[in-house]
C-alpha cells in the first residue's frame, strides 16, 4: 500500500470541481497529509485567497505558495523546483 508522507498541488482546479459536483470540503475533511499548495494568486480556476479559505476551514497540515498571476499557467519552473525542494526536505527531518 502506497502511504506518502507528503503531497504537492499545483493549481488546485476548486472551481472545476464543483462544477463536477466533486466535493473538496468532504474529501479534505479526511485528509491529513501535510501538502505543499502553489496557487497563482487570481487563478481563474481558483483564486490563492479562495483555496486558503478552504483549506483554514478544514484542519490540515500545509505549507502555501502564492504566485502573483491571474491565470492558470504555472510557467516559474524553477521557482516550483525551489519549492518543492525545500518542502521534500522539511520532510526528511
Amino acid at each position: 500500500m502506497i502511504r506518502p508522507s507528503g503531497c504537492i498541488f499545483l493549481g488546485t482546479p476548486v472551481h472545476w470541481a464543483e462544477e463536477k459536483n466533486i466535493s473538496l470540503k468532504k474529501y479534505l475533511g479526511n485528509f491529513r497529509i501535510p501538502s505543499l499548495f502553489i496557487q497563482n494568486s487570481r487563478d481563474p480556476a481558483c483564486s490563492s485567497k479562495h483555496l486558503r479559505e478552504l483549506l483554514n476551514k478544514n484542519e490540515i497540515e500545509y505549507c502555501f505558495y502564492e504566485f502573483n498571476a491571474e491565470s492558470h499557467d504555472y510557467d516559474n519552473v524553477d521557482k516550483i523546483i525551489d519549492l518543492v525542494k525545500v518542502f521534500i526536505k522539511g520532510r526528511e527531518n
